[in-house]
This record gives structure tokens, C-alpha cells and sequence, in this order.
């Protein structure tokens, strides 16, 4: 019977299989799969640059927040203006009611926009997090392969 040792290697896409190969004198080798926990480190940069914009668009969001809330209010000045107004501010009420809703729009609309950011500036630190609980499961494969490659090596000391 071949005695076999334990070699990660990558299976189909997006799946990681352990493969056994007969001894045949070759050292254990370092998979791909290892080699890229590394590359999901730095990935930390990558969130980090994309954690960038995110205070500027949070101004922005309450710049319009407070442009809206400006339209609010001078929505609200012009139905009392058309309270006062009485029978000759008609054509004038229609365009404050309009305005009214608008706002209410303008308001919601905003709303959803801060909301969405909120998201988008969370994601990245939840994508890192992650990807960091995959690298930390491949280095513990990595472990387990080493000591499959190292009892292999006892068992038969000729390989070593």
C-alpha cells in the first residue's frame, strides 16, 4: 500500500479539496490557497480607502438634508401667507400645497439616501471581518495538512 501525503490543492472553483498523492520524494508544498491569506490582509487597505469618501457623503447627505428642511419651512411660511390671503391667494395655495409635498418628498427621499450610506460605510468592515475569518479557517487547514505532511515523513523516514 502507497503511503500518501495530504496536499491542498485547489478543486473547482471557489472550493478548496483535500487531495492524497502517493509518496513519491516530493516535499510538501505551499498551496495557492495559503499564499493568499496574505492578499485578504491587505485587503483591510482596500476597505479602509473605500471607508474614505464616506464623511463627505455624509455631509452631503445632510446638506441636503437641511436644504430640504429650508423648503419645509418655506412651504409652511407660504400656507400661512395663503391663510391670510383669503380668496385672492387661490392660484398662490396651490403652489404651496404643491411645495408642501414636495418637501415631504424631498424629506423621505433624504431619509433613504443618509440610510444607504450608513450602509455602504459599514460594508467594508464587515466584508474585511470576513475575509479574515476565511483566512484564519485556511491557516488552520494549513496546520492540519502540515501535521498529515509530518507523520507522513515519520512513517517512512527514506522520503525525508
Amino acid at each position: 500500500m502507497n503511503r500518501c501525503l495530504a496536499v491542498l490543492r485547489r478543486g473547482q472553483p471557489g472550493r478548496f479539496g483535500l487531495q492524497l498523492r502517493p509518496s513519491t520524494g516530493h516535499r510538501f508544498f505551499r498551496p495557492r490557497a495559503v499564499r493568499d491569506c496574505r492578499s485578504i490582509s491587505g485587503f483591510e487597505t482596500v476597505a479602509a480607502r473605500c471607508r474614505g469618501p464616506c464623511p463627505a457623503m455624509d455631509g452631503t447627505g445632510r446638506m441636503i438634508t437641511s436644504i430640504a428642511a429650508q423648503f419645509n419651512l418655506l412651504a409652511l411660511q407660504a400656507t400661512m401667507e395663503l391663510a391670510e390671503a383669503g380668496e385672492n391667494g387661490k392660484g398662490f395655495g396651490m403652489v404651496a400645497l404643491a411645495a408642501v409635498g414636495l418637501a415631504y418628498h424631498a424629506r423621505a427621499a433624504t431619509d433613504r439616501i443618509c440610510a444607504e450610506i450608513v450602509a455602504l460605510r459599514d460594508l467594508p468592515e464587515d466584508v474585511t471581518a470576513t475575509l479574515a475569518s476565511i483566512a484564519t479557517a485556511i491557516e488552520a487547514a494549513q496546520g492540519f495538512v502540515q501535521v498529515v505532511a509530518a507523520v507522513g515523513k515519520e512513517l517512512n523516514p527514506a522520503e525525508t
